[in-house]
């Protein structure tokens, strides 16, 4: 999606503003934040892992520990 475009943040903005100023290009607008809050979450991810598929859920956050 971002593949070759060189746009600092400022830039990124204007494009993005301007991209989405005609609001007949859209069907519908999800606000994640609210989504998230209400406790709506996005599909586990699929890996396949020798011959099954396992389920993995993005939520969970793997600590490091120093042994």
């Amino acid at each position: 999606m971002n593949e070759g475009q060189q746009a600092n943040f400022d830039e990124a903005i204007l494009l993005a503003s301007n991209h989405m100023a005609n609001l007949r290009d859209f069907d519908y607008f999800i606000d994640v934040h609210r989504s998230r809050f209400s406790g709506i979450r996005p599909l586990p991810l699929r890996k396949k892992i020798g011959n099954e598929w396992q389920m993995i859920d993005p939520e969970i956050r793997v600590s490091k520990t120093r042994i």
